[in-house]
């Protein structure tokens, strides 16, 4: 076949033959044609497919599969009738077994072309005990745009709840069934729609910036049956706020077991999940989940693992890692609600939980009281300024013989890095949920610290996403410098 990949034709002409190889991140296949990688929306490795490219740069080219010449071996026939136009589950049509190798090389390839390690100590992937249903939290999206399957167009001016179409923030697939949420949630999901559409109230226009109906949350105890729904719209009147109480009702008769039903109003133009106030219409403040033998109180703003049964997996590679005695003092970074130091409180001396949000702060004291632990304090204010008086931090709660850091996917700023570093700690463990991050930080960790062991732990089967635990041990005792001062947590100098 001709090579078209050097010139700027229209797309539709824009035809190659491609073998996939491999996985990128993101969850795209990998190919090459004539030398240049091409990135394949939902190729996997095994396949020789028929591209359309959609985008050609100089060094790479971006397309989708539109014919399939030979199938790999580790295709599966996707369980989920929305897999082709929904962006949920990129890896759906891959063997599982295939799915947590293929992981295992995306965090390998990460840490050796970012972090510069060669021969990474990388374990195998450790899978997850659920692969379909195990997620407790799904967030769904109101919209006057749908995606109609049958005739591959858009819409317009209809009624949409659903996952957002790849690469449209104004468009929303009415799922009938995702394979992610339990089989209770998605029946939720049918009926809300259906009610919220019979109300005659519209859904929100994000470029209008008008409308009612904006976004769903469903969040389940996995262990404890618990449910906890939220249901977000536009500011409200009291003829809307009623209508808003009618469907929780019908809701709730037909749907018993919800525990928590909350109605917040959200007036702002962000496009997120978020809300200016919030009232309870039904049932309690929090729902109940349990990771081991410790209960931990799950509200609307709480960040949890989104996985339940997977989460003690990697709870418990935490512990192997930490290969505690009971004499250690353990700070915790980013703590969250501090489901970290809670699990492993019993294994250790102390822990110190450290977090920005008030909120989770909270949230951390409550578990902990909850679960009668007593030697795990949490401050709130933002890391790197928590972290900058070294010595004001050891006078008032120990040096840490270890430090365990879960940041967010953006990783640790350099200088949070820099004042780690400088607490000297013997060992660090650190929990990620985005290999090129993790990979970039470890480099900034070298010169201190040996790259000791890293062990991925797939979260989110389906999906291109993996969590990792990574262990650093200090290379040498070093020296703390004195530093005066006095330790002030809201300061980001």
């Amino acid at each position: 076949m001709k090579d078209v990949t050097r010139k700027k034709p229209a797309f539709k002409d824009n035809l190659i033959e491609v073998e996939i190889t491999s996985l990128a991140a993101g969850g795209k296949g990998v190919g090459r044609n004539d030398g240049k990688v091409v990135f394949v929306e939902k190729g996997i490795p095994g396949q020789r497919v028929r591209v359309q490219l959609y985008k050609d740069r100089k060094d790479y080219s971006e397309g989708r599969v539109i014919e399939l010449l030979e199938n790999s071996s580790f295709y599966e026939e996707p369980r989920c009738p929305h897999f082709a136009y929904c962006g949920g589950c990129s890896l759906q049509n891959m063997k599982y077994e295939e799915q947590v190798k293929q992981k295992k090389k995306l965090v390998i390839e990460a840490l050796c072309r970012i972090g510069g390690v060669d021969n990474a100590p990388v374990q195998d992937t450790i899978p997850s005990p659920d692969q379909y249903y195990y997620r407790n939290k799904m967030e769904f999206s109101f919209s006057n745009k749908v995606w109609d399957a049958a005739n591959s167009k858009i819409q317009n001016n209809a009624f949409g709840l659903g996952l957002h179409l790849p690469g449209r923030y104004d468009t929303v697939i009415n799922i009938k069934e995702c394979f992610l949420q339990s089989e209770v949630s998605s029946k939720i999901l049918l009926l809300i729609r259906d009610i919220t559409e019979k109300s005659g109230l519209p859904v929100y226009d994000l470029q209008k910036h008008r409308g009612f109906w904006r976004y769903l949350v469903i969040r389940e105890g996995k262990k404890t049956k618990e449910c906890l729904i939220n249901l977000i719209t536009n500011k409200c009147d009291d003829s809307e706020k009623s209508i808003v109480e009618e469907i929780v009702k019908y809701t709730i008769k037909k749907f018993p077991g919800i525990n928590s039903f909350f109605h917040a109003e959200h007036p702002g133009k962000s496009q997120a999940a978020t809300w200016d106030s919030i009232r309870l219409l039904h049932g309690g403040d929090y729902i109940n989940e349990l990771i081991g033998d410790h209960h931990f109180r799950i509200n609307c703003e709480t960040f949890f693992q989104t996985n339940s049964a997977q989460v003690e997996n990697l709870y418990d590679q935490i512990e192997n890692a930490g290969n505690f005695s009971g004499t250690e003092i353990v700070y915790d970074l980013y703590s969250g609600v501090g489901t970290i130091p809670v699990h492993i409180a019993s294994m250790v001396k102390k822990v110190v939980g450290f977090e920005i949000n008030s909120d989770s702060v909270a949230g951390a004291r409550t578990n902990a009281k909850f679960n009668n632990i007593t030697n795990c304090c949490f401050i709130q204010g933002k890391v790197r300024a928590l972290l900058k008086q070294t010595n004001d931090l050891i006078r008032k709660y120990g040096k840490p013989d270890v430090v365990i850091t879960d940041p967010p996917r953006s990783g640790m700023d350099p200088k949070t890095i820099e004042r780690v570093i400088k607490l000297s700690p013997g060992k660090i463990i650190y929990v990620s949920c985005n290999p090129a991050t993790l990979a970039r930080d470890i480099k900034l960790f070298a010169n201190e610290y040996h790259l000791e062991n890293v062990v991925p732990v797939d979260m989110f089967p389906h999906t291109a996403h993996i969590e990792s635990v990574t262990t650093l041990i200090r290379k040498s005792q070093g020296n703390i410098k004195d530093n005066t001062g006095s330790f002030a947590a809201k300061s980001d100098e």
